[in-house]
């Protein structure tokens, strides 16, 4: 666990260190962690998608010796350590949400009662199996996704879709609509909360 964290301040740092939409996020994620605490243990736990996808997408982390091949090694070192969650239940009558819970986990690494504790923001990987819709949907705090391994098509308001790769940053002011497309690989991403982590999120139907 502790490899994961510092693979995910390092990745902070050097986008901090480029500039550009992501850096105020990065600025403050950083300001609020304390890198340095121990992390807890949690109690892991899997899902088939994770048993299935998270090599495959860990594996296509893109450059040799980039932050996100770091990232995808200290995540498959660890991966028994991590507690898993698929989410969204409460939709599994519509027919693209039902895919979307068979094959979609997320864990959360830092943030409130997770194995860094640190208040106000959220950090966590997300596993998203292939060729999966992700629909639109919102909510009000702002985030941030790294593209760590695989790749995916992303929309983010009514801006046009656009494709991203490891090394992709994608950054959602609070309350921006967004929605995912994955292509024939599994898609691997570290995302954030940085503002107004007890906010839902909500899907965007029809």
């Amino acid at each position: 666990m502790r490899d994961i964290i510092e693979a995910i301040e390092n990745l902070l740092v050097s986008t901090s260190m480029h500039g550009g939409e992501a850096k105020d996020s990065a600025d403050i994620l950083l300001e609020s962690i304390p890198w340095r605490k121990k992390p807890i243990a949690v109690e892991p736990r899997t899902f088939p998608v994770v048993e299935q996808r998270l090599e495959e997408a860990c594996s296509s982390h893109g450059a040799l010796g980039g932050n996100a091949q770091t990232l995808t090694n200290a995540v498959m070192a660890a991966r028994d350590e991590l507690a898993w969650v698929t989410p969204w239940g409460e939709y599994l009558e519509h027919a693209d949400m039902a895919a979307l819970v068979q094959n979609f986990a997320f864990t959360t690494i830092i943030g409130p009662g997770h194995p860094l504790e640190a208040d106000g923001v959220l950090i966590g990987l997300s596993l998203q199996g292939p060729d999966l819709h992700y629909p639109m949907h919102a909510h009000q705090a702002g985030e941030t996704y790294w593209i760590v391994g695989g790749d995916a098509d992303w929309k983010i308001g009514m801006e046009p879709w656009f494709s991203v790769i490891p090394g992709s940053i994608c950054v959602h002011q609070p309350g921006m609509r967004h929605a995912m497309q994955t292509n024939a690989r599994p898609l691997l991403t570290v995302w954030a909360w940085w503002s107004h982590i007890d906010s839902n999120i909500v899907m965007i139907r029809g």
